[in-house]
């Protein structure tokens, strides 16, 4: 990600890039993780996906990191027509507000939307 901005937006399709121009300015966004001080570089605009991420490995600690970002430095965001998409924003310049523990009922509504995304994949193809 340490390139010359310049050319670093096709790392994104096309419709992506037009979804981040149509972001606000200033983005909350989530991250699940087993640690309450986790610098990654991988949001989500989605909570039930940070959620999911939180629990998807048996862990003794799993929390939701809160982040706030201005637009400008967002790296990249990936998304899909897809209601399981992840909605990732890539940053290296996101503020933690909040942690919280994490949730299991949330990550369990990310997972059945999986789910039943997969069968309607599946039976479509049929």
């Amino acid at each position: 990600w340490r390139v010359p901005e310049e050319g670093r937006e096709y790392v994104m399709e096309e419709n992506e890039r037009n979804h981040l121009a149509t972001l606000p300015e200033k983005i909350t966004v989530y991250r699940g993780s087993r640690r309450k001080k986790d610098r990654g570089m991988s949001w989500t605009i989605d909570r039930e996906v940070a959620e999911w991420f939180a629990n998807r490995f048996p862990a003794r600690s799993k929390y939701v990191l809160t982040g706030i970002l201005k637009r400008s430095d967002i790296l990249a965001v990936f998304t899909s027509d897809s209601d399981t998409s992840e909605n990732e924003v890539v940053s290296d310049r996101v503020r933690i507000v909040r942690v919280e523990k994490a949730s299991a009922k949330r990550a369990a509504a990310y997972t059945a939307k999986k789910q039943d995304s997969l069968q309607r994949n599946r039976s479509g193809s049929d």
